[in-house]
């Protein structure tokens, strides 16, 4: 199994680094892991064909996991992909996406390549991954609804052989995954949302697990921050746009 960051940024845009999105190549075939601004160009940059995805998975509809996504259904038409795309969506998020997709003058029934929308939940049901609701998006449980909205987030685990990845994506805090740890060998873990102190902490609770950051905001690319010293003694790493990780 081969991970590569595809986007490593924040919420916040800065220069050296895309939005969140992880290519996975497992069991044989490529498929993403969220699609922040600038996945396409993250895909050609590590030579992998955009038309070659064979699904993307979505933890959440926050622009620096999803907005990639139109760009990229654009870019694999423009190349004449004729296989179908799974897109797999937090919950009642399709008709919404449905919609945004219309808007963008994106109509399946026009392209080359049928584009299928479902639930995030039956992404294990193809891939090897299982999903889990997080709390990220909490803050907004007593707004979304006005807008016909659920308030929904995930993170997700990768399985590959006897390897598990967990991939946290955004979330609330240490807590959204601690119960979920027992198993992984490596987790890659949002840097924003996730007080530097409880990644100190876990990271000398689990010295076996490989720890790698990403969603990297810009206070911890200073050089005198509490990460970089970790990072710097080998005892977790800071991904950057286009790291790769092997997974035996």
């Amino acid at each position: 199994m081969t991970l590569t960051f595809l986007g490593t940024a924040s919420g916040l845009t800065v220069v050296h680094r895309r939005h969140f999105s992880i290519l996975v190549e497992a069991s044989g075939e490529p498929f993403l892991l969220d699609a922040g601004e600038g996945v396409t160009q993250g895909l050609l940059e590590c030579s992998m064909e955009p038309e070659r995805i064979s699904a993307v998975c979505v933890s959440h509809t926050h622009p620096d996991h999803a907005a990639g996504l139109p760009m990229l259904l654009q870019t694999c038409y423009l190349r004449e992909r004729t296989a179908p795309l799974d897109i797999y969506l937090p919950e009642g998020r399709i008709a919404w996406f449905e919609r945004m997709l219309r808007g963008f003058n994106i109509f399946d029934s026009r392209w080359k390549y049928p584009m299928c929308l479902k639930p995030l939940e039956e992404a294990a049901e193809r891939l090897p991954l299982r999903v889990f609701r997080n709390h990220h998006l909490d803050t907004i449980v007593d707004v979304a609804p006005a807008f016909g909205l659920d308030a929904v987030s995930y993170s997700y685990v990768v399985s590959d052989s006897d390897r598990r990845v967990l991939v946290s994506s955004d979330i609330l805090g240490i807590g959204d995954i601690v119960d979920h740890l027992p198993g992984v060998d490596f987790l890659v873990l949002d840097a924003t949302h996730t007080e530097y102190r409880d990644i100190v902490e876990l990271a000398e609770r689990k010295p076996g697990l490989t720890i790698v950051l990403t969603h990297i905001p810009p206070e911890v690319e200073d050089n005198a921050h509490p990460l970089q010293e970790m990072a710097r003694n080998g005892r977790l790493t800071l991904a950057e746009d286009g790291y790769s990780m092997q997974i035996n």
